[in-house]
């Protein structure tokens, strides 16, 4: 073997040796980032948690509570339906589940509670089953000016139907006093009747903060990070 094989030789050892350095240190650079987002999604939660415990701590009292809202679909019609909810002057309300229930008001099964979404098991096996709701939702909180998801996007509505399930979780979602929370439902295949779908927030009412709402709420997004440390 001449110096020169030798030469090639160490010189793609060294080639795949830094390739594989590159490729730890891209590797090390993954990891290290998922660890930030995992810490900061972790310090969201905690300071949402915190502010969810301000809140209770000036409360006069704090009960568990639901908002119900019906919203009235007619049939053969694919188009967004909304509603409002009014929230409770007297406090904040922190929404941890919602459910979702369907019954029609026309055609023979008219009053009786129907399925929601095809992907259910017991349905899917049996294409027979009349009046199923496949549809989509989204939902926003005025007070605060934010949608509850990505813009453009919407929820599946069969992850409010699961059988045996607890519900969609809100995780404390903050809902301030004398607010609009605004739902809106959109078909994905037009029911063939009209019908009625009622959505049921649960969570925990707080009434007679002793701090201004809109106060509460700066201190909410200013522990976020959503505003700066003189806002």
């Amino acid at each position: 073997m001449t110096p020169q094989d030798l030469l090639r030789i160490q010189g793609k050892k060294l080639e795949e040796t830094s390739t594989k350095i590159e490729s730890l240190m891209r590797l090390v650079g993954g990891i290290e980032k998922a660890q930030e987002l995992s810490a900061r999604k972790l310090r969201d939660v905690k300071l949402a948690l915190s502010f969810r415990n301000l809140v209770r701590a000036r409360s006069q009292y704090s009960f568990p509570f639901h908002y119900i809202r019906e919203i009235t679909l007619p049939a053969n019609s694919t188009n967004r339906v909304i509603s409002t909810i009014t929230t409770s002057p007297g406090g904040w309300f922190f929404a941890d589940r919602v459910f979702a229930s369907y019954r029609t008001t026309e055609g023979s099964y008219s009053g009786t509670w129907r399925p929601l979404a095809h992907s259910d098991s017991a349905i899917a096996v049996n294409a027979a089953v009349e009046d199923v709701l496949d549809f989509s939702w989204d939902y926003s909180e005025a007070r605060t000016n934010r949608a509850r998801q990505n813009d453009a996007q919407v929820i599946p509505g069969d992850l409010l139907f699961r059988r045996d399930s607890d519900g969609y979780l809100l995780n404390g979602d903050p809902w301030a006093p004398a607010t609009n929370v605004t739902i809106g439902v959109t078909p994905i295949s037009a029911p063939v009747h009209a019908g009625i779908i009622v959505f049921t927030f649960l969570g925990e009412q707080c009434d007679g903060a002793q701090q201004d709402a809109m106060e509460q709420w700066a201190l909410l997004k200013k522990s976020l990070g959503l505003l700066g440390p003189g806002a």
